[in-house]
C-alpha cells in the first residue's frame, strides 16, 4: 500500500479527476459497479481521499441538476427545442448533399408536458444546404425527438433565431474549406486524398475505406484524436525549434497548437491532448518537470467541466485509457525489450556499417514499437473486446507500422504546406507524401482475407472488465513506482 499511496501522491490531479470522472458517470448513466473502483482508490491513505470524494459528490450534483436526459420512450415524441449548432460536415446520401450537425439543445419540452430535457448533445439532418441554421445563434423550433441506442437527433422545418452567441464554427467550416481546396488542388481524387482530410480536418466520408482500416483496429486514425493532435505538435516542435531559441518555442507551440485546437474544434479528445500538450510546453518555459499522468488529470478535468456528456463516448473513455496505458506502462516495457539487444552509444553507431546502423535503428523501432503496443494491449484488449464483441489480432501488427507510416505522410504535407507560396517545391513534397500514403493503404485496402483473425469473449461482462482494468491496473501503478524507486 506504501507504492500505491505514493502513486497517487506524485499524481493528485489524475486522483482528483477518477473521483471527478466516476461523479460523471454517476449521475448519467449510474452503475452499481462504479462503487468497485471507488471503494479501492478511497483504500489511498491520505486526507486527499476524503477531499476528492467530496469533490466526486459535488460534481454528481452539479451535473444531475444541470443535464437531463429524455426518457426512453420519448422517441418520435414532438415538443419545442431551443439549441445552438455546435459543428457540421457536409454528406451525400443517394447522390445528393445534406448536412449532418451537431447540436447543443439548451431545452427541449414536450407538447404533452410529459417530459422536460436540458443540455444534451443531438444530431440533426438538413436536406437544403443553403438555408441551413448557421452557428452562432441560438434558434428555437416545433420538432420530433428521436432515440436511436442512446444517441438523439431531432427533425425540424423551419427554426426561429432568438439571439446571437458565440461560435467559432462558422470560421472553422470555411478554413477547413480552403484546406481541401489546396488538397484538391495537388493531390486526385482517391483514398490518399480521402484519407488525409480526415486526419487534417476530422472530415472522414470514404466509408469503404473506413471500413478497411476498421477491419485491423485502425479506425481511431480516421478521426482527429490525441494522436493527431500530438503528432502536429510533434511536427511544429520541429519547425519552430530550427527558427527560435527553446524558450520561445515552447511559446510558439502554446500559440500554434491552440490555433490547431480552434481549426479542427474541440473534442473531447483534441481538447484532453491539448491540455496535455500546453502544460508540458508550459513547464519547460519555467523549467519545471512535468508529470504526465499528471496533465492526463488535468485534461480529464477540463474536458468533463466543460462538457460533462463526453464521459459517456465511447471515444473518449478509450482515448483516457489508451493514453493512461502508455503513460504507466511504456516506461516499464521498453527498458526490457531494449536490454534484449545490445547497446551502443552514439560514438560506437556512428562508427559502425551503414548496414548494421540501418539495422540497428529499425531494431530499436520496432521494439519501440512493440513496447508500445504491450502498453496499450494490456488494458486495451479487454475494453475493445467489451465494446466491440471482437479484436483483430493483425491489428496488433497494423498498429506497430501503420501509425508510423502516417506520421511520415504527414510530416512530408506540413512541409509541403510551408512551401504553398512556391507551387513547384509543394507540389514535389505532396507527390512523397502521397506515394508513401498510397503505399500504407494499399497496406490496408489489398491485405488477403486470411488476415481477418479476430478475437472474441462473449463471457465478457462489465463486472469482469470492471474487476480486470482494476486488478491489472493496481499491479502496473506498483511495478510503475518499483521501477521509479530504482532509478
Amino acid at each position: 500500500m506504501r507504492l500505491f499511496d505514493s502513486f497517487w501522491d506524485r499524481c493528485p490531479a489524475l486522483y482528483y479527476s477518477l473521483f471527478i470522472l466516476f461523479g460523471a458517470l454517476g449521475a448519467l448513466a449510474f452503475d452499481p459497479l462504479l462503487f468497485v473502483p471507488l471503494s479501492v482508490l478511497l483504500l489511498h491513505r491520505s486526507w486527499r481521499a476524503l477531499l476528492a470524494l467530496v469533490g466526486g459528490l459535488l460534481f454528481w450534483f452539479y451535473v444531475s441538476s444541470s443535464i437531463i436526459y429524455p426518457p426512453d420512450w420519448a422517441d418520435g415524441v414532438e415538443g419545442v427545442a431551443t439549441f445552438e449548432v455546435v459543428d457540421w460536415t457536409h454528406e451525400m446520401r443517394y447522390n445528393r448533399p445534406y448536412c449532418k450537425m451537431k447540436l447543443f439543445v439548451h431545452s427541449f419540452e414536450a407538447k404533452n408536458s410529459s417530459f422536460y430535457a436540458q443540455n444534451i448533445p443531438c444530431r440533426l439532418s438538413w436536406s437544403h444546404i443553403g438555408s441551413r441554421p448557421k452557428a452562432g445563434f441560438i434558434y428555437k423550433a416545433e420538432s420530433t425527438l428521436s432515440i436511436r441506442d442512446g444517441n438523439y437527433s431531432i427533425k425540424m422545418d423551419s427554426p426561429r433565431r432568438l439571439r446571437a452567441s458565440y461560435s467559432l464554427a462558422e470560421w472553422r467550416s470555411l478554413a477547413k474549406s480552403k484546406v481541401k481546396i489546396i488538397l484538391a488542388k495537388f493531390l486526385p481524387v482517391g483514398d490518399t486524398r480521402a484519407f488525409l482530410e480526415g486526419v487534417l480536418i476530422g472530415e472522414f466520408h470514404d466509408t469503404h475505406l473506413k471500413e478497411g482500416l476498421k477491419r485491423f483496429g485502425l479506425q481511431h486514425i480516421t478521426v482527429v484524436s490525441g494522436f493527431h493532435f500530438s503528432l502536429i505538435a510533434v511536427i511544429l516542435a520541429a519547425f519552430f525549434r530550427l527558427l527560435l531559441p527553446w524558450k520561445y518555442t515552447n511559446l510558439a507551440l502554446i500559440i500554434a497548437t491552440t490555433a490547431y485546437l480552434l481549426f479542427i474544434g474541440p473534442s473531447a479528445s483534441v481538447l484532453r491532448a491539448w491540455v496535455a500538450c500546453s502544460l508540458l510546453f508550459l513547464s519547460k518555459i519555467v523549467e519545471r518537470d512535468s508529470n504526465g499522468l499528471n496533465a492526463l488529470g488535468v485534461g480529464l478535468i477540463v474536458v468533463l467541466t466543460l462538457d460533462p456528456t463526453a464521459a459517456l463516448e465511447l471515444g473518449f473513455q478509450l482515448s483516457f485509457l489508451a493514453t493512461f496505458a502508455i503513460l504507466l506502462l511504456y516506461p516499464l516495457f521498453d527498458p526490457i525489450l531494449s536490454d534484449l539487444f545490445p547497446k551502443r552509444s552514439a560514438t560506437e553507431l556512428l562508427e559502425m556499417p551503414f548496414s548494421e546502423q540501418l539495422t540497428f535503428v529499425l531494431l530499436r523501432f520496432f521494439t519501440a514499437s512493440f513496447a508500445l503496443i504491450l502498453s496499450v494491449s494490456v488494458l486495451m484488449l479487454p475494453m475493445s473486446l467489451y465494446a466491440f464483441g471482437e479484436f483483430p489480432l493483425f491489428g496488433i501488427i497494423y498498429n506497430a507500422f501503420f501509425p508510423f507510416l502516417v506520421s511520415i505522410g504527414v510530416f512530408v504535407v506540413s512541409i509541403a504546406f510551408l512551401f504553398i507560396w512556391f507551387e513547384p517545391i509543394c507540389a514535389f513534397f505532396f507527390q512523397i507524401a502521397a506515394a508513401i500514403l498510397d503505399a500504407a493503404l494499399t497496406l490496408v485496402t489489398h491485405a488477403p482475407s486470411g488476415l481477418d483473425a479476430n478475437l472474441t469473449a462473449t463471457w465478457l461482462t462489465g463486472f469482469w472488465l470492471v474487476l480486470y482494468l482494476l486488478v491489472a491496473s493496481f499491479f502496473s501503478i506498483i511495478f510503475y513506482q518499483r521501477r521509479k524507486g530504482i532509478e
